[in-house]
Protein backbone atom coordinates (compact mmCIF):
# COMPACT_ATOMS: atom_id res chain seq x y z
CA UNK A 1 0.00 0.00 0.00
CA UNK A 2 3.00 2.33 0.42
CA UNK A 3 3.89 2.19 -3.28
CA UNK A 4 2.14 4.04 -6.07
CA UNK A 5 1.94 3.85 -9.84
CA UNK A 6 3.62 1.09 -11.79
CA UNK A 7 5.58 -0.10 -8.78
CA UNK A 8 2.33 -0.92 -6.95
CA UNK A 9 0.94 -2.77 -9.99
CA UNK A 10 4.16 -4.76 -10.45
CA UNK A 11 4.32 -5.78 -6.80
CA UNK A 12 0.72 -7.05 -6.78
CA UNK A 13 1.31 -8.93 -10.04
CA UNK A 14 4.30 -10.63 -8.39
CA UNK A 15 2.09 -11.46 -5.40
CA UNK A 16 -0.29 -13.12 -7.85
CA UNK A 17 2.45 -15.61 -8.73
CA UNK A 18 2.07 -16.97 -5.18
CA UNK A 19 -1.66 -16.55 -4.48
CA UNK A 20 -4.52 -16.34 -7.02
CA UNK A 21 -6.47 -14.03 -4.69
CA UNK A 22 -4.15 -11.25 -5.85
CA UNK A 23 -5.20 -11.55 -9.51
CA UNK A 24 -8.34 -9.39 -9.25
CA UNK A 25 -6.49 -6.99 -6.94
CA UNK A 26 -3.89 -6.47 -9.66
CA UNK A 27 -6.78 -5.43 -11.89
CA UNK A 28 -7.99 -2.95 -9.28
CA UNK A 29 -4.48 -1.50 -8.99
CA UNK A 30 -4.14 -1.33 -12.76
CA UNK A 31 -7.36 0.67 -12.99
CA UNK A 32 -6.69 3.07 -10.09
CA UNK A 33 -3.01 3.65 -10.86
CA UNK A 34 -3.42 4.35 -14.57
CA UNK A 35 -4.14 7.89 -15.75
CA UNK A 36 -6.19 8.80 -18.78
CA UNK A 37 -9.55 7.85 -20.18
CA UNK A 38 -11.73 5.11 -18.76
CA UNK A 39 -11.10 2.81 -21.73
CA UNK A 40 -7.33 3.06 -21.20
CA UNK A 41 -7.73 2.32 -17.50
CA UNK A 42 -9.94 -0.70 -18.24
CA UNK A 43 -7.33 -2.09 -20.62
CA UNK A 44 -4.64 -1.56 -17.98
CA UNK A 45 -6.81 -3.34 -15.41
CA UNK A 46 -7.38 -6.32 -17.73
CA UNK A 47 -3.67 -6.62 -18.57
CA UNK A 48 -2.67 -6.35 -14.90
CA UNK A 49 -5.19 -8.98 -13.79
CA UNK A 50 -4.14 -11.40 -16.54
CA UNK A 51 -0.38 -10.95 -16.14
CA UNK A 52 0.18 -13.33 -13.20
CA UNK A 53 -1.94 -16.25 -14.47
CA UNK A 54 -0.38 -15.92 -17.94
CA UNK A 55 3.12 -16.01 -16.43
CA UNK A 56 2.08 -19.03 -14.37
CA UNK A 57 0.78 -20.84 -17.47
CA UNK A 58 3.87 -19.88 -19.49
CA UNK A 59 6.21 -21.27 -16.84
CA UNK A 60 4.30 -24.56 -16.62
CA UNK A 61 4.30 -24.87 -20.40
CA UNK A 62 8.03 -24.17 -20.64
CA UNK A 63 9.00 -26.44 -17.74
CA UNK A 64 6.73 -29.42 -18.39
CA UNK A 65 4.97 -28.94 -21.70
CA UNK A 66 1.61 -28.81 -19.89
CA UNK A 67 0.36 -25.22 -19.41
CA UNK A 68 -1.89 -26.39 -16.55
CA UNK A 69 0.64 -28.68 -14.88
CA UNK A 70 0.29 -27.04 -11.45
CA UNK A 71 -3.50 -27.34 -11.52
CA UNK A 72 -3.39 -30.94 -12.72
CA UNK A 73 -0.85 -31.83 -10.02
CA UNK A 74 -3.10 -30.33 -7.36
CA UNK A 75 -6.04 -32.38 -8.66
CA UNK A 76 -3.97 -35.56 -8.46
CA UNK A 77 -2.91 -34.85 -4.90
CA UNK A 78 -6.50 -34.12 -3.91
CA UNK A 79 -7.98 -37.20 -5.45
CA UNK A 80 -7.23 -37.43 -9.13
CA UNK A 81 -10.69 -36.29 -10.12
CA UNK A 82 -12.82 -33.18 -10.05
CA UNK A 83 -13.34 -31.98 -6.50
CA UNK A 84 -16.87 -31.92 -5.20
CA UNK A 85 -17.94 -28.45 -4.19
CA UNK A 86 -18.93 -27.46 -0.68
CA UNK A 87 -22.51 -26.15 -0.39
CA UNK A 88 -22.70 -22.37 -0.08
CA UNK A 89 -24.67 -22.66 3.16
CA UNK A 90 -21.81 -24.61 4.75
CA UNK A 91 -19.25 -22.09 3.50
CA UNK A 92 -21.34 -19.31 5.07
CA UNK A 93 -21.75 -21.26 8.33
CA UNK A 94 -17.99 -21.79 8.58
CA UNK A 95 -17.33 -18.09 8.04
CA UNK A 96 -19.89 -17.16 10.69
CA UNK A 97 -18.38 -19.67 13.15
CA UNK A 98 -14.92 -18.17 12.69
CA UNK A 99 -16.08 -14.55 12.74
CA UNK A 100 -16.93 -14.12 16.41
CA UNK A 101 -18.54 -10.88 17.68
CA UNK A 102 -15.19 -9.63 18.96
CA UNK A 103 -13.51 -10.14 15.62
CA UNK A 104 -16.42 -8.55 13.79
CA UNK A 105 -16.19 -5.49 16.05
CA UNK A 106 -12.45 -5.12 15.45
CA UNK A 107 -12.89 -5.47 11.68
CA UNK A 108 -15.74 -2.94 11.71
CA UNK A 109 -13.56 -0.36 13.49
CA UNK A 110 -10.76 -0.99 10.98
CA UNK A 111 -13.11 -0.42 8.04
CA UNK A 112 -14.42 2.69 9.78
CA UNK A 113 -10.86 4.03 9.91
CA UNK A 114 -10.50 3.60 6.15
CA UNK A 115 -13.86 5.30 5.56
CA UNK A 116 -13.05 8.30 7.79
CA UNK A 117 -9.67 8.73 6.13
CA UNK A 118 -11.25 8.65 2.67
CA UNK A 119 -13.86 11.19 3.74
CA UNK A 120 -11.26 13.56 5.18
CA UNK A 121 -8.68 13.29 2.38
CA UNK A 122 -10.87 12.63 -0.65
CA UNK A 123 -8.99 11.22 -3.64
CA UNK A 124 -5.72 11.72 -1.78
CA UNK A 125 -6.87 9.20 0.82
CA UNK A 126 -5.82 6.28 -1.41
CA UNK A 127 -8.01 3.69 0.35
CA UNK A 128 -9.49 2.01 -2.73
CA UNK A 129 -6.87 -0.76 -2.82
CA UNK A 130 -6.97 -1.53 0.97
CA UNK A 131 -10.77 -1.61 0.87
CA UNK A 132 -10.71 -3.80 -2.24
CA UNK A 133 -8.24 -6.13 -0.52
CA UNK A 134 -10.64 -6.72 2.36
CA UNK A 135 -13.62 -7.32 0.08
CA UNK A 136 -12.08 -9.15 -2.88
CA UNK A 137 -9.77 -11.38 -0.82
CA UNK A 138 -12.67 -12.65 1.30
CA UNK A 139 -14.84 -13.26 -1.77
CA UNK A 140 -12.13 -15.22 -3.58
CA UNK A 141 -11.38 -17.29 -0.47
CA UNK A 142 -15.10 -18.04 -0.11
CA UNK A 143 -15.19 -19.20 -3.73
CA UNK A 144 -12.15 -21.41 -3.16
CA UNK A 145 -13.79 -22.89 -0.07
CA UNK A 146 -16.90 -23.49 -2.19
CA UNK A 147 -14.74 -25.57 -4.54
CA UNK A 148 -13.61 -27.68 -1.60
CA UNK A 149 -10.13 -26.20 -1.14
CA UNK A 150 -8.66 -26.00 2.35
CA UNK A 151 -8.37 -22.42 3.64
CA UNK A 152 -5.75 -21.78 6.32
CA UNK A 153 -5.23 -18.72 8.51
CA UNK A 154 -2.10 -17.57 6.68
CA UNK A 155 -4.20 -16.88 3.59
CA UNK A 156 -5.78 -13.99 5.53
CA UNK A 157 -2.52 -12.12 6.18
CA UNK A 158 -3.02 -9.59 3.32
CA UNK A 159 -6.49 -8.80 4.71
CA UNK A 160 -4.98 -8.27 8.15
CA UNK A 161 -2.52 -5.75 6.72
CA UNK A 162 -5.37 -3.72 5.21
CA UNK A 163 -7.38 -3.94 8.44
CA UNK A 164 -4.37 -2.92 10.51
CA UNK A 165 -3.93 0.11 8.27
CA UNK A 166 -7.56 1.06 8.91
CA UNK A 167 -7.06 0.65 12.66
CA UNK A 168 -4.02 2.91 12.61
CA UNK A 169 -5.87 5.55 10.61
CA UNK A 170 -8.78 5.42 13.04
CA UNK A 171 -6.51 5.94 16.04
CA UNK A 172 -4.69 8.78 14.28
CA UNK A 173 -8.06 10.38 13.41
CA UNK A 174 -9.16 10.23 17.05
CA UNK A 175 -5.97 11.85 18.39
CA UNK A 176 -5.50 15.62 18.49
CA UNK A 177 -3.73 16.91 15.39
CA UNK A 178 -0.61 17.87 17.38
CA UNK A 179 -0.25 14.34 18.69
CA UNK A 180 -1.39 12.53 15.56
CA UNK A 181 1.59 13.80 13.59
CA UNK A 182 4.06 12.12 15.93
CA UNK A 183 1.94 9.22 17.15
CA UNK A 184 0.71 7.89 13.82
CA UNK A 185 3.57 5.42 13.39
CA UNK A 186 3.31 4.07 16.93
CA UNK A 187 -0.47 3.96 16.80
CA UNK A 188 -0.36 2.07 13.52
CA UNK A 189 2.06 -0.47 14.95
CA UNK A 190 -0.07 -0.93 18.06
CA UNK A 191 -3.23 -1.18 15.98
CA UNK A 192 -1.59 -3.79 13.76
CA UNK A 193 -0.76 -5.91 16.78
CA UNK A 194 -4.26 -5.59 18.19
CA UNK A 195 -5.90 -6.36 14.83
CA UNK A 196 -3.72 -9.40 14.13
CA UNK A 197 -4.23 -10.77 17.66
CA UNK A 198 -7.99 -10.23 17.66
CA UNK A 199 -8.63 -11.56 14.16
CA UNK A 200 -6.31 -14.59 14.18
CA UNK A 201 -6.68 -15.93 17.72
CA UNK A 202 -8.47 -19.26 17.75
CA UNK A 203 -11.22 -20.12 20.21
CA UNK A 204 -11.13 -23.82 21.05
CA UNK A 205 -14.94 -24.30 21.08
CA UNK A 206 -15.18 -22.82 17.59
CA UNK A 207 -12.23 -24.87 16.35
CA UNK A 208 -13.70 -28.09 17.72
CA UNK A 209 -17.12 -27.29 16.22
CA UNK A 210 -15.40 -27.00 12.83
CA UNK A 211 -13.66 -30.35 13.37
CA UNK A 212 -16.99 -31.99 14.19
CA UNK A 213 -18.43 -30.65 10.93
CA UNK A 214 -15.45 -32.08 9.04
CA UNK A 215 -15.88 -35.46 10.77
CA UNK A 216 -19.58 -35.60 9.88
CA UNK A 217 -18.83 -34.63 6.29
CA UNK A 218 -16.11 -37.31 5.99
CA UNK A 219 -18.10 -40.13 7.62
CA UNK A 220 -20.25 -41.10 4.56
CA UNK A 221 -17.16 -41.44 2.34
CA UNK A 222 -15.36 -43.58 4.92
CA UNK A 223 -18.45 -45.69 5.55
CA UNK A 224 -18.61 -46.71 1.88
CA UNK A 225 -15.11 -48.19 2.12
CA UNK A 226 -15.78 -50.25 5.25
CA UNK A 227 -17.23 -52.99 3.06
CA UNK A 228 -13.65 -53.61 1.88
CA UNK A 229 -12.34 -54.25 5.38
CA UNK A 230 -10.74 -52.26 8.16
CA UNK A 231 -9.98 -48.64 7.36
CA UNK A 232 -6.64 -47.39 8.67
CA UNK A 233 -6.07 -43.84 9.87
CA UNK A 234 -2.59 -42.41 9.52
CA UNK A 235 -1.28 -39.20 11.03
CA UNK A 236 0.93 -37.62 13.64
CA UNK A 237 0.58 -37.48 17.41
CA UNK A 238 -2.71 -38.31 19.07
CA UNK A 239 -4.92 -37.10 16.22
CA UNK A 240 -5.38 -40.52 14.53
CA UNK A 241 -6.74 -42.08 17.71
CA UNK A 242 -9.10 -39.17 18.33
CA UNK A 243 -10.47 -39.23 14.79
CA UNK A 244 -10.69 -43.02 14.80
CA UNK A 245 -13.11 -42.93 17.72
CA UNK A 246 -14.99 -39.97 16.27
CA UNK A 247 -15.45 -41.63 12.87
CA UNK A 248 -16.60 -44.85 14.52
CA UNK A 249 -19.25 -42.86 16.38
CA UNK A 250 -20.23 -40.85 13.28
CA UNK A 251 -20.64 -43.97 11.13
CA UNK A 252 -22.16 -45.99 14.02
CA UNK A 253 -19.72 -48.80 13.34
CA UNK A 254 -17.64 -50.71 15.93
CA UNK A 255 -14.10 -49.59 16.68
CA UNK A 256 -12.71 -52.92 15.48
CA UNK A 257 -13.52 -51.89 11.89
CA UNK A 258 -10.91 -49.09 12.16
CA UNK A 259 -7.21 -49.26 12.78
CA UNK A 260 -4.18 -47.05 13.35
CA UNK A 261 -1.43 -47.35 10.77
CA UNK A 262 1.67 -45.57 9.57
CA UNK A 263 1.33 -46.88 6.04
CA UNK A 264 -1.14 -48.56 3.70
CA UNK A 265 0.29 -52.09 3.98
CA UNK A 266 -2.32 -54.60 5.13
CA UNK A 267 -5.30 -52.28 4.76
CA UNK A 268 -7.67 -51.79 1.82
CA UNK A 269 -8.12 -48.08 2.58
CA UNK A 270 -6.16 -45.44 4.49
CA UNK A 271 -7.32 -42.01 5.66
CA UNK A 272 -4.17 -39.85 5.72
CA UNK A 273 -4.58 -36.96 8.18
CA UNK A 274 -1.04 -35.61 7.73
CA UNK A 275 1.16 -36.62 4.80
CA UNK A 276 4.36 -35.01 6.13
CA UNK A 277 6.71 -37.59 7.57
CA UNK A 278 4.57 -40.51 6.35
CA UNK A 279 5.07 -42.84 3.43
CA UNK A 280 2.50 -41.94 0.77
CA UNK A 281 0.07 -44.56 -0.55
CA UNK A 282 1.13 -46.38 -3.73
CA UNK A 283 0.54 -44.39 -6.93
CA UNK A 284 -1.91 -47.03 -8.19
CA UNK A 285 -4.29 -46.34 -5.31
CA UNK A 286 -7.28 -44.11 -5.98
CA UNK A 287 -7.35 -40.93 -3.93
CA UNK A 288 -10.40 -39.09 -2.67
CA UNK A 289 -10.29 -35.69 -0.98
CA UNK A 290 -12.20 -35.41 2.30
CA UNK A 291 -12.43 -32.54 4.83
CA UNK A 292 -10.21 -34.54 7.20
CA UNK A 293 -7.55 -35.53 4.70
CA UNK A 294 -6.77 -37.80 1.78
CA UNK A 295 -8.60 -41.14 1.59
CA UNK A 296 -6.57 -43.65 -0.44
CA UNK A 297 -8.23 -46.82 -1.76
CA UNK A 298 -6.43 -49.93 -3.00
CA UNK A 299 -7.38 -50.99 -6.55
CA UNK A 300 -9.58 -53.92 -5.37
CA UNK A 301 -11.35 -51.70 -2.85
CA UNK A 302 -11.80 -48.91 -5.40
CA UNK A 303 -13.36 -51.38 -7.84
CA UNK A 304 -15.62 -52.79 -5.13
CA UNK A 305 -16.80 -49.33 -4.04
CA UNK A 306 -17.41 -48.23 -7.63
CA UNK A 307 -19.35 -51.38 -8.50
CA UNK A 308 -23.16 -50.99 -8.49
CA UNK A 309 -24.91 -52.62 -5.52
Amino acid sequence: FALRGRARIALIVLTGLARPEAWPLAGVAGFTETAGRVRRRIVAAAVSAAAAPLLWIAFDAAASGDPLKTSHRADVLLGGRAREGTPWNRVFDNLVDRFTPGRFLVAAFCVLGLALHARARGKEGDVVLPAATVLVWFLVLAYEARRGLLITHRYLLPVLVALALGAGLLIAHALPSALARWSAVGASAAAAGVAIFAVTMTFEPVAWANRVQDILATAPTVERTLSCGRVAISGRGKAPGVYLAALAAATRRPLREFDLARGPRGHPAVLVLAQKGRRPPPPTWRREATPLGLLALSPPCAAQVAAPP
